[in-house]
């Protein structure tokens, strides 16, 4: 049996701002760029992980995340996840 692919669990916070398609084509590039099965989850409902649910970053559910912070709330940010995008807004 060969070697399985590696995983990629990307999330984003951008969408409805930005279309779908947009991260299902940075998904495809990464996966075939880096020989990766990627998998994309998006949440429309704010620019980030919503308050009344777990972290998906800070639970080791998602490696790679793109989101919108406020330019004041970027010194409290502390992730464990691999790569973390920010779009910071003012």
């Amino acid at each position: 049996m060969a070697n399985p692919r590696p995983k990629l669990r990307i999330i984003t916070y951008m969408c409805p701002s930005h279309p779908v398609e947009l991260y299902e084509l940075i998904m495809q590039y990464l996966e075939e760029e880096i020989g990766c099965e990627a998998s994309l989850l998006y949440e429309s409902r704010g620019p980030g992980p919503l308050s009344d649910r777990v972290d998906p970053f800070t639970d080791n559910s998602v490696d790679m995340g793109e989101l919108v912070i406020l330019q004041n709330q970027y010194s409290s940010i502390k992730y464990d996840c691999t790569i973390v995008i920010l779009y910071t807004t003012g």
